[in-house]
């Protein structure tokens, strides 16, 4: 019987003596984590995948134990922060969690509401900058197709002023060429009348001096 005692004792002073602190628990957990995720990163690389098993042997912990740790964390984060109780054990939070049970039941059903209205808030805000760039391409689209027909616009009407230009110097140059041509006329027989009246002042001049 006093062995037996004996015994029983021995294996509770194991179990205490097993029974990380909150601080190692979390440390390891992080550390099992990190490990995976940078196995995920791997993914699209040479080197093989990493499981979560193989990440708990490398953390040197149970794969069981590190998921019995993550799921206290989670619990107790709900309603507190882990950091405060790094200098405890892990018993302490599994008994914080038994005294707590209905206010993290509570935390618990309002964190997955959050996360719901979130994921709906983010659905909602894709959807809209989706919307927002299908305006944006098919404004950019009716810009584009105004600029082209404007530019097609300004061709045309730059081509029938051209003809049009063209036309009306036709028209001047048709009315200005007889003008000109008369007046061309004018001056000829004007230099002809001037000079033969010029010729008659010199004779008589010339007549008179020799009179003299």
């Amino acid at each position: 019987m006093p062995q037996e005692l004996l015994g029983n004792n021995s294996q509770s002073i194991k179990k205490r003596v097993q029974e990380r602190s909150v601080s190692d628990a979390l440390h390891r957990v992080r550390e099992w984590r990190r490990i995976y995720e940078q196995g995920k990163g791997k993914l699209n690389t040479n080197q093989p995948r990493i499981s979560l098993q193989e990440a708990a042997n490398l953390v040197k912990i149970p794969k069981k134990t590190l998921e019995d740790y993550t799921y206290i964390f989670n619990k107790v984060s709900s309603i507190c922060r882990i950091e405060d109780f790094s200098n405890k054990r892990m018993r302490f939070l599994r008994g914080l969690i038994e005294k707590n049970k209905a206010q993290i039941k509570a935390a618990v059903k309002l964190e997955k509401k959050r996360k719901k209205n979130v994921l709906k808030l983010k659905k909602k805000i894709h959807l809209k900058i989706k919307q927002s760039l299908n305006l944006k391409m098919n404004l950019t689209s009716i810009i584009e197709k105004t600029r082209i027909q404007k530019q097609i616009q300004i061709r045309k009407l730059s081509r029938k002023l051209k003809k049009r230009n063209k036309n009306i110097v036709s028209k001047i140059n048709l009315q200005l060429r007889p003008n000109f041509e008369y007046s061309l006329f004018i001056l000829y027989v004007f230099y002809n009348i001037s000079t033969y009246i010029l010729n008659i002042i010199l004779n008589e001049q010339k007549y008179i001096y020799k009179q003299i």
